[in-house]
């Protein structure tokens, strides 16, 4: 099962197919840990696999907070929820391997971006040094960084 723990107008705006959005301490209590998922048969396991957008601060809070929860309210290693896990790189990560928006061609159907190129010293050159370059002239090698 995947718990997305972005904010509802970030979930709305596109989340990964089957999630749940659960994205306050009390809507997990609510959800998972007030009547535990039970898996389908003995043999089977449930999996909870947390995420924000970039898995580094909701996401990750929110696994502790069950992890906490179901330690208190169960002994270990009888836990309703032995398996926890965190999505690497959130939903921006997922988003840009797995899905497409429905309104825009998949990449393989586009020309990909040209790097966009900016000039990263901005100070006042020194007595003595070339300045950089004005708009329309060819700026030096040096004096550029690539951006995506």
């Amino acid at each position: 099962m995947v718990i997305d723990c972005r904010y509802p107008y970030e979930f709305d705006g596109g989340h990964i197919k089957g999630a749940l959005n659960l994205h306050q301490e009390e809507q997990i209590e609510e959800y998972l840990l007030r009547s535990p998922i039970a898996p389908l048969s003995p043999d089977h396991r449930v999996l909870l696999v947390f995420h924000c957008e970039f898995s580094s601060e909701r996401g990750p809070r929110m696994c502790r907070f069950v992890r906490e929860r179901d330690r208190t309210m169960n002994e270990y290693p009888n836990l309703h929820y032995p398996e926890l896990y965190i999505l690497k790189g959130g939903y921006k990560e997922f988003f840009h391997h797995f899905q497409t928006p429905p309104d825009q061609p998949s990449p393989t159907q586009t020309n990909p971006k040209p790097p966009r190129l900016t000039q990263t010293s901005l100070t006042k050159p020194k007595k003595g040094q070339k300045t950089p370059p004005g708009p329309g002239q060819t700026p030096q090698t040096s004096q550029l960084t690539q951006t995506t």
